[in-house]
């Protein structure tokens, strides 16, 4: 089923499609994401990476919870790359004071 990340309506019409098929679901990956992308928005104002990588994911699994719990034993698991910020000798944060990368 294709899914969009970077939009939350989207993710929750992805979610009501996968949910009405009664599916049992015992394993989430959460790895999509995207990485150093021009400045950009998610269609409802988040920067593009921080709303893909973490608020995408985020709903994602909070919409499919229910099912994941009731397909027990299930797993979450999130993954994400850091190796290219140690390569470019820089320390991977996130500025909560700006997650909108409005100031940088």
């Amino acid at each position: 089923m294709p899914l969009d990340l970077a939009s939350l309506n989207l993710m929750r019409g992805f979610a009501a499609a996968f949910l009405s098929k009664n599916f049992p679901l015992h394993s989430l990956v959460n790895n999509a994401g995207v990485m150093n992308t021009l400045h950009r928005n998610t269609v409802e104002g988040f920067e593009l990476q921080f709303g893909t990588n973490h608020l995408g994911h985020f709903l994602l699994t909070e919409l499919l919870l229910p099912t994941l719990k009731a397909s027990a034993t299930s797993r979450v698991m999130n993954v994400s790359g850091c190796f290219h910020d140690l390569a470019m000798k820089r320390e991977g944060k996130i500025d909560f004071s700006d997650l909108s990368v409005k100031e940088r």
